[in-house]
């Protein structure tokens, strides 16, 4: 343009992204003026220096609620949606490893989940070098107090400045790490800081860092975190600016696992303190005694416990024995049981997808934000082979739609393809993908048009009907109805196939969708149908349904004039009467932390104290968080 443009921003909030580790607070009123340079001055500008790729994806971290934004992120390792469930369930609640008894908190003091959007642009050089050990992301760095523990790191660290690392927790039912087996994929990721080779008390300040503090080799300067200062929003990739970040949003551990709504003497408890000292369900006043497995009686409350011969690894025999006869493997509340089952893991992983608001987490296995996905940063790299299929072999391709990296996945029974198959198995749609879509020689090669061998659903090729009236009453006709990744067509499906094979109870369940609805996902997975029929029997067998379970998309209907729960409402509303909710008054100052159904309208006229016929008024959901909506 031949002038200069004006770029204006007005009211209360910088849309989502607002990177808070530069305190900078949006106020109603505050105009943000910036001036860009105009075009056609005479200055010819230098060519961009190349760059890595910006990555945008949803960071969290378990920590203690105090400490949420009292400090930056970084020398920090957090982990995304799974992997934060997986450190939570291993790391920090075993009863029987812990102590001493009469302590007040979780180990550590974790009583909260964060979730942060992070922007990621990685140093080129190193994302060049054999450092990049997935795309996108250098080498895992675990760091313990501020330091960084792996002394052979400080050389790359030296070489190519801070970077966001990555490490797989999960990725394939065969490589997940063996105390918490998952069907999805779960990582962890590391952050850097100034000084990385000193504990925090012995850095010294960023002005005047310890003289012996990692330094550059390019030019001797002090190696000084990869955090971007302040007004920095996306990050360059630079030395010093290799990620950013935006608002925290924090859910309480102690509401997702449900202790809030347990029973601390005729009240709900209030944490996990109040439950610990004051839970009045004596099943939970139990724990193992750590010597082969006897449970012993306590007088508090317990979170959660698991069988000796299960803590370190559902795999070994010893574990696999004790899971076989029936015996008491968990203790403590429902929301954690079944740590060795892959498919309850996932659920829990649900659960606190839902409990974050994002949409279809319950109802399409959606883990991811909306947002992210329709980013659809590509994967595929001319200088990196990692996500160049071999359409014989079956890959890899990679996919953003686990947890929004750039993981390796593969499709089975390919021409050359190995057995067993490599994982994970990519999602269904990775064909779609603009990476792959239209392009013929990534198209792959399948041995057969057998849907059980699940290479033909990618490509459209498999013999026989997906209908879930008509399809075949075998395996074929099991992965044709997966695939069409419908919870209501699986759910017809199984009730023929339980009725051919005898099962009639079961196939009059009136919980039979929720089975259907885990009998389907993302990716395909090899199974017969025999062995679905026992899942679905296993988990219609679980009373009252597991945490986290599916949530059926019920059509939307405007509430009438004399519908409704029946209690005293109070009509609040915002923003001079134009924003009004109906809130009924036992919820005002109650502290709730998930989607409540509630009506809500916006006024017809300025001052609003009574509902007007001009209103217009719908019943949705909202998120209510300690009274506030």
């Amino acid at each position: 343009s031949p002038h200069n443009r004006l770029v204006a921003l007005v009211g209360g909030r910088m849309a989502r992204w607002l990177p808070l580790q530069h305190q900078l607070a949006a106020r109603p009123g505050l105009l943000v003026v910036l001036l860009v340079p105009r075009c056609g001055s005479g200055e010819v500008p230098a060519p961009a220096a190349p760059r890595g790729r910006l990555v945008t994806i949803d960071i969290f971290r378990a920590m203690e609620a105090s400490n949420v934004g009292a400090f930056p992120e970084e020398d920090d390792d957090v982990a995304d949606l799974g992997g934060v469930l997986k450190y939570i369930h291993t790391e920090i609640l075993t009863e029987h490893l812990l102590g001493p008894p009469w302590r007040k908190t979780r180990k550590y003091e974790i009583d909260v989940i964060r979730r942060h959007r992070y922007k990621i642009r990685n140093p080129l050089p190193l994302l060049n070098s054999p450092e990049q050990v997935f795309m996108d992301f250098g080498q895992f760095v675990t760091f313990d107090v501020g330091m960084a523990t792996n002394p052979a790191q400080l050389a790359s660290l030296q070489e190519y400045g801070s970077w966001v690392g990555l490490q797989t927790g999960c990725s394939g039912r065969r490589n997940c790490d063996p105390r918490f087996p998952s069907d999805v994929p779960y990582f962890w990721f590391s952050v850097g800081n100034w000084c990385p080779n000193k504990p925090w008390a012995e850095k010294g300040t960023k002005e005047k860092p310890n003289g012996e503090c990692l330094r550059l080799g390019q030019d001797g300067s002090f190696l000084m975190g990869g955090l971007c200062s302040a007004g920095e929003e996306e990050p360059t990739g630079d030395h010093g600016c290799v990620y950013s970040y935006g608002e925290s949003e924090v859910l309480r551990l102690d509401d997702l696992v449900g202790l809030t709504k347990e029973d601390c003497g005729g009240r709900n408890c209030t944490d996990w303190a109040d439950f610990r000292e004051n839970c009045t369900t004596s099943a939970f006043k139990r724990q193992f005694s750590g010597h082969g497995g006897e449970i012993k009686p306590v007088k508090y409350c317990v979170e959660y416990d698991v069988h000796p011969a299960c803590e370190a690894n559902c795999h070994v025999p010893a574990c696999k024995e004790v899971l076989q006869t029936g015996e008491i493997v968990e203790l403590g509340v429902p929301f954690w049981a079944g740590r060795c089952d892959p498919h309850a893991n996932v659920r829990r992983m649900e659960a606190l997808a839902h409990s974050f608001g994002i949409a279809g987490a319950r109802q399409k296995h959606q883990l991811l934000e909306e947002d992210v996905l329709r980013l659809a940063t590509p994967c595929f790299s001319k200088e990196a082979m990692q996500c160049t299929p071999d359409a014989g072999r079956g890959g890899p391709y990679c996919s953003r739609g686990f947890s929004g990296i750039c993981l390796p996945c593969w499709v089975p029974k390919t021409l050359w393809g190995t057995e067993p198959a490599w994982e994970p198995l990519c999602p269904l749609n990775i064909l779609e993908h603009e990476d792959y879509h239209g392009k013929k020689a990534w198209r792959p090669h399948c041995r057969t048009q057998l849907p059980r061998d699940l290479c033909c659903l990618y490509t459209g090729i498999c013999t026989g009907s997906s209908e879930p009236r008509k399809a075949s009453l075998d395996d074929d006709g099991l992965a044709l109805v997966a695939a069409r990744q419908n919870t209501a067509d699986m759910a017809a499906f199984l009730r023929r196939a339980l009725m051919d094979a005898g099962h009639n109870d079961t196939a009059k369940d009136p919980n039979l969708g929720a089975a259907a609805y885990y009998q389907w996902g993302l990716a395909p997975r090899f199974r017969t149908l025999q062995s679905t029929i026992s899942e679905v029997e296993s988990y219609l067998a679980i009373r009252p349904p597991p945490p986290g379970s599916w949530l059926p998309e019920m059509p939307w209907q405007p509430a009438g004039p004399s519908e409704g729960p029946g209690r005293p409402e109070r009509r609040t509303c915002f923003f001079g009467g134009r924003w009004c909710v109906s809130v009924p008054e036992d919820l005002l100052h109650t502290q709730v932390t998930s989607y409540l159904q509630m009506t809500y309208c916006i006024a017809a006229s300025p001052l609003a104290d009574e509902p007007d016929p001009g209103d217009k008024c719908v019943s949705g959901k909202i998120l209510a968080l300690a009274g506030v909506c």
